[in-house]
């Protein structure tokens, strides 16, 4: 029970969605994340019997398992150092504590708080990158990635400044208790993303032809792939079996397809 309380699961009655889980008697129902069902495990005392999946809406078993592995719903850990952790950081960050903040007071109490995400640089003592976890790797960019990288940090920053302007102002005329963590503090600045790259092997992608004489520069006689725009307007095919038959085809000449799709 410790460990579902300190990654983010939380005990309901009845288990219906990600991250609950509920016990009665020998019977210990949850509902792990990364799970597409909940499970129900049957315990004899100590023991247990058997681990069966079902329909959360039936409550009715659909099939039995071998074996669950139990995944942290939240990206914070809520124990007594992490506790710490986050009420120094957010004292130093804001100044003194206000009499009714309830952020602080849940965190303190050791109580999740909706939304506490939002202040999770606060619970460590650093936020590692993609880069920690593949140091060695090889970084791949589109050519338009700067462009979308110099978005990405202009929307950050347009948020922040919005969330900032709410806790000053409020809502509506009346106080609102919120303090919102720099983005310095979540997010690779734009400098220490150029820095990160120094150290990778970085390939850049790019539509356009370059000069032969362009050092490390290789063509790789790439054509424009099918958008399917055609099959967006037909009412005779929908785009997924345009796509479907459009695979097999490929498929069946020894061609590879790569899908991707934009939003």
């Amino acid at each position: 029970m410790e460990y579902l309380q300190n990654n983010g699961y939380g005990r309901s009655e009845t288990v219906m969605e990600p991250g609950e889980y509920a016990v009665r008697g020998g019977i210990f129902d949850v509902f792990p994340s990364g799970c597409d069902t909940p499970f129900r495990l049957d315990f004899f005392g100590d023991e247990l019997e058997t681990i069966r999946a079902f329909d959360p809406t039936t409550q009715r078993t659909t099939h039995q398992a071998q074996s669950l592995v139990f995944k942290p719903i939240s990206e914070i850990n809520l124990n007594e150092a992490s506790i710490s952790r986050f009420r120094s950081a957010y004292r130093k960050l804001f100044g003194a504590v206000a009499k009714e903040d309830p952020l602080y007071e849940s965190i303190s109490a050791g109580r999740r708080h909706m939304g506490m995400e939002h202040w999770l640089a606060l619970f460590y003592d650093s936020l590692d990158t993609i880069f920690d976890y593949l140091p060695d790797a090889a970084i791949v960019l589109d050519h338009q990635a700067d462009a979308s990288i110099d978005a990405r940090h202009d929307l950050i920053g347009e948020y922040y400044i919005a969330r900032a302007n709410i806790a000053e102002q409020g809502i509506g005329g009346a106080a609102l208790l919120y303090n919102p963590v720099p983005p310095d503090r979540l997010y690779l600045n734009a400098e220490e993303w150029q820095s990160r790259l120094v150290s990778c092997d970085v390939g850049k992608l790019s539509p356009f032809d370059l000069p032969d004489e362009t050092e490390n520069t290789v063509s790789l006689g790439a054509k424009p792939g099918r958008d399917f725009a055609d099959a967006r307007v037909r009412t005779d095919m929908s785009v997924f079996e345009a796509l479907k038959k459009f695979t097999e085809a490929e498929t069946k000449i020894g061609r590879r397809v790569l899908i991707t799709a934009f939003s």
